[in-house]
């Protein structure tokens, strides 16, 4: 046990040193035409940024666009989820409202906080299952919601941060990043781990793995042990709002652009 755990370490301590070492290309680059507020990315790479005129925007790993979206509102979007791109969560603080875009219906589903007994969402998710997690801010509590029934299944009272960066699921779990760093609770609302940091701007979830953005770059963390993997930290990273990854490929998002990033060296 004590060799492969050894053994373990060096094989991630050989592929960080490669990754930070690396300088990286840019494979191709989109100037945004405003700066997003939200961002997700899809099972099949498609890339989606929210603005805080309500746009949702669609962009192919390619660089193009496939589709526009058009929103019947005008509010800021908060977080949006598209790895289900059939039924893609969208939630807008401002107004304290979640909308679904489901694919085979042209008529957008809206759900009001207020609908469901909460007077101030901080965050919200979409559960596998399509519950909802919604992260009450006065008094500070986590409520589960079913949509279809239009009633709370299931509530706990949670010390949450103060500012919730993201909230995603994982599974039976449910992750929250805010400004004390990243939360890890079961399927009951219950804390089972923590990792301190400062400055979480997006998380992604692959491959069994969370992936953080942070202002020094990525960082891995394995949510069942709540452990720091790996840190890649190079200046294509720096200062970022997200920074998705893919099979070889890094999507990287700042407040002008859009840009798709390979660390390995270009086959002459």
């Amino acid at each position: 046990m004590i060799k492969k755990h050894a053994l373990r370490l060096l094989i991630l301590s050989t592929l960080s040193f490669f990754l930070v070492s690396a300088q990286g290309n840019r494979v191709w680059i989109k100037h945004l035409p405003k700066k997003t507020t939200a961002y997700s990315l899809d099972s099949e790479n498609n890339i989606f940024l929210g603005y805080a005129n309500g746009n949702l925007q669609k962009i192919s790993i390619d660089g193009s666009e496939p589709e526009p979206f058009s929103i019947p509102n005008q509010s800021s979007i908060t977080l949006v989820e598209a790895q289900n791109n059939r039924k893609i969560f969208l939630f807008y603080r401002d107004i304290q409202q979640i909308m679904i875009l489901d694919r085979f219906s042209t008529i957008p589903k809206k759900y009001d906080m207020q609908s469901f007994g909460i007077d101030y969402a901080e965050s919200a998710c979409i559960s596998p299952d399509g519950t909802f997690w919604v992260a009450e801010n006065n008094p500070q509590r986590l409520k589960k919601i079913d949509p279809l029934r239009n009633v709370v299944i299931h509530e706990v009272q949670h010390n949450l941060g103060d500012s919730i960066s993201i909230m995603r699921t994982f599974g039976n779990q449910l992750l929250i990043a805010d400004e004390n760093g990243l939360q890890i609770l079961d399927q009951f609302g219950n804390l089972n781990g923590r990792i301190l940091m400062k400055g979480i701007s997006y998380l992604q979830i692959l491959n069994n793995y969370v992936y953080l953005t942070l202002p020094a770059g990525l960082v891995t963390v394995d949510p069942y042990k709540s452990k720091i993997l790996e840190e890649v930290e190079i200046d294509l990273f720096k200062g970022k709002n997200a920074i998705m990854k893919l099979k070889n490929e890094f999507v990287v998002i700042d407040d002008e652009n859009l840009a798709l990033i390979s660390l390995t060296k270009p086959k002459k």
